[in-house]
């Protein structure tokens, strides 16, 4: 499939031509560094501190970003390139004078098309780096509806913008409540792929010293250690430091594995249709480029039962919400199997 440029929706009740206007802006944005969330003066300051990349770090950038693009032609989504301008990697100090974000060390923009990464933690750290870029690529590359609304006349005029959808993420931005709903079924789609192009990453030449070490004696035996010691799964932990003091994780694993028992229990029920687990994840996953969530809360409900799509959608970042997702799950595909 051919790229072409995205196909932002927008939604509320401004004038056409006013949300022709926040398409341009976003297209603008896309072909240059969005910055707009920034004020003027920190925008000078980021500029003029920001690491230029590495070709290391280019050469991940661009593998990243045509394998979420494949990942989007695969479910009839039309692929864009995304430009590694618009990825933008800070000093640390910056980064938090900045306030990018308070909890993550990277974060994504798709606002502002955007996305930023704490140089303390990643730069320099290639197989870490690339897997996190596509993670963010994966948010980035979502869909991504915004809600133009025209308030006031003549001068006062005002055009809020405001986020509708991200991904399969449904903000609560326009009702002014705290909740977005389907955070963490979100980051379980976009985790569930980061963990298979991790893979794809190690296997790579590009990798060879990191693979060489982890599939030692010596590193098979520290991964099971931390395997042991950290409750970690050991097909989770892909890069391994040489002297054991450190080590890097697939994340979000309590979130993949409620997406896992999602797919397998799909799978059971509609053996005809859903011959395996990627298959019944093709689903979400075109859901996530697409837009369309009827067809996946149909799908839900259907093997979970009714309502099922509904508490699943309150399933936030948290560890202990998907915990708890997972065992409502269980419980009611259990009643469902007994009916």
């Amino acid at each position: 499939m051919r790229e072409q440029e995205p196909q932002f929706r927008i939604v509320g009740g401004a004038s056409e031509t006013a949300q022709s206007a926040v398409r341009r802006e976003l297209r603008n944005l896309l072909r240059e560094k969005g910055l707009g969330f920034l004020t003027p003066e920190q925008q000078r300051t980021l500029k003029a501190l920001e690491y230029p990349k590495s070709p290391e770090e280019l050469a991940l950038i661009d593998l990243a970003d045509r394998r979420v693009s494949d990942l989007m032609a695969s479910v009839d989504i039309s692929p864009y390139r995304f430009p590694a301008e618009n990825i933008h990697i800070v000093p640390p100090e910056l980064y938090k004078e900045l306030d990018l974000d308070g909890d993550s060390n990277a974060i994504t923009f798709p606002r502002f098309q955007t996305i930023a990464f704490n140089a303390g933690l990643y730069r320099g750290e290639g197989l870490y780096f690339g897997s996190v870029v596509f993670h963010e690529l994966m948010h980035m590359k979502g869909h991504l509806a915004l809600e133009v609304q025209e308030k006031g006349r003549g001068k006062k005029k005002s055009r809020p913008v405001t986020t509708f959808r991200s991904g399969l993420v449904a903000s609560g931005e326009q009702k002014k409540t705290d909740h977005d709903h389907l955070v963490g079924l979100n980051e379980a789609v976009v985790a569930y792929h980061e963990k298979l192009f991790t893979r794809e990453l190690i296997a790579s030449p590009m990798f060879n010293e990191e693979r060489e070490f982890m599939e030692s004696d010596k590193g098979k035996k520290q991964r099971k250690k931390i395997s042991e010691d950290k409750h970690i799964s050991e097909e989770d932990i892909f890069w391994l430091a040489k002297d054991g003091s450190d080590y890097e994780v697939i994340r979000y694993p309590a979130h993949r594995r409620v997406f896992k028992l999602i797919c397998g229990e799909i799978v059971e029920q509609f053996p005809d249709k859903y011959k395996d687990e990627a298959e019944a994840a093709r689903e979400f996953l075109k859901a996530l480029f697409s837009g369309h969530l009827l067809p996946i809360a149909r799908l839900v409900d259907e093997v979970f039962g009714e309502g099922s799509f509904e508490v699943l959608s309150m399933m936030s970042d948290q560890n202990d919400s998907a915990f708890m997702t997972s065992d409502y799950l269980r419980r009611a595909r259990f009643r469902r199997k007994g009916k």
